[in-house]
């Protein structure tokens, strides 16, 4: 892999990159330095120097006016689509004839905010002819296209496909290997199988609201069960990908965020506690206000007992006196009384708990 920086453009790493049957050029900056070039790029262009100006690397060729479309884009932040575009005089075949591509240049952000030109080529030498055009051929080649720079967008881990209603129409290895399910399962709408029962309603109603006001980008947090048979927070990334003004497909991918989604949700938490228990008049109001931070995101419902008289002490077989002070409980459930001075067995529960 010939590479300047290994950092990655838009959250999505290099290696993602190389085996692309695409060819695959990233410049940075307003001199347009070469950073990267793919496996494809190399072949059809042969090894460039990396860390220079994209005018020096390609100061072989004569057609200099095609350095002004990465000044376009540069400025404008509008990607440019040329379509088969006769090659430079000096790019012939192995049999002297003329060799034509189709382009595609884009901007691109770095992880620090440097911007950058992105661009994407197919040879498509054999589809243009005197004779005919292979349309068929050159409309895979053009959704392959779309599709990598689909993925430059949205980063990728696990990546689906979807056909333009939305059921997934090619396997996923990533999906199968995190979740264990089969393509058979995964297919079509299987896939919601895999979302937790709690999220599953919430997450097939956000996906039809984008299926049918197509935004330029969707984004969901779900919880997706694990081969082991345990839940895991996933951020999921999708975009439409637009083949002559209409969707073509979807490409999407998941980002395991369970580290991350556990540290917000802690931090929120502490928040709400500390906003709970400020400018309390007395010990039950702010044990009230923390009781209702706990329900419902620790427990259905809660209890905060004061024990007022431990009777012998904590010694076995002794009962306790408690009062309870306060009380919270989760929607739908009747909310737990208070209740003054009451004596507990020392065979129960509570005691028990207490003396533990």
């Amino acid at each position: 892999m010939d590479c300047a920086d290994e950092r990655g453009v838009s959250g999505l790493t290099f290696e993602v990159l190389e085996p692309a049957p695409v060819g695959v050029a990233i410049t940075r900056d307003r001199d347009h330095r070469l950073l990267y070039t793919n496996r494809t790029y190399r072949t059809l262009f042969g090894d460039r120097p990396l860390g220079a100006p994209i005018r020096e690397v390609f100061s072989d060729l004569a057609k200099h006016e095609y350095f002004l479309l990465f000044d376009q884009v540069q400025a404008t932040g509008e990607p440019v689509v040329v379509t088969d575009m006769p090659g430079d005089p000096t790019l012939l075949t192995p049999a002297g004839e003329e060799r034509f591509f189709t382009f595609s240049l884009s901007q691109a952000v770095f992880p620090d905010d440097a911007a950058g030109v992105l661009v994407m080529c197919l040879e498509v030498t054999d589809q243009v002819s005197a004779a005919q055009r292979i349309q068929t051929i050159a409309d895979e080649r053009e959704r392959i296209l779309r599709r990598y720079e689909s993925l430059v967008r949205v980063g990728a881990q696990i990546v689906w496909v979807t056909g333009p209603r939305g059921g997934v129409i090619e396997p996923s290895p990533g999906w199968e290997r995190v979740t264990g399910q089969s393509w058979e399962e995964f297919r079509g709408e299987g896939w919601l199988a895999a979302v937790h029962p709690g999220d599953r309603d919430e997450v097939a109603a956000s996906w039809a609201r984008a299926l049918g006001e197509v935004p330029g980008r969707w984004e969901h947090v779900y919880r997706l069960r694990t081969s082991d048979g345990g839940y895991r927070h996933f951020q999921v990334c999708a975009v439409p990908v637009v083949r002559d003004g209409r969707v073509a497909e979807w490409v999407g991918t998941c980002t395991d965020i369970e580290q991350r989604w556990w540290g917000q949700w802690r931090r929120g938490l502490l928040e709400r506690a500390t906003e709970a228990m400020a400018n309390r008049a007395s010990l039950e109001e702010l044990l009230g206000g923390v009781t209702d931070v706990i329900v419902p995101d620790l427990a259905d419902g809660c209890g905060v007992h004061l024990v007022t008289d431990l009777g012998e002490g904590l010694s076995e077989g002794s009962p306790l006196v408690v009062e309870r002070i306060a009380t919270a409980s989760g929607p739908g459930l009747p909310r737990m009384p208070r209740f003054s001075a009451q004596r507990l067995t020392a065979e129960g529960d509570f005691a028990r708990a207490v003396r533990q």
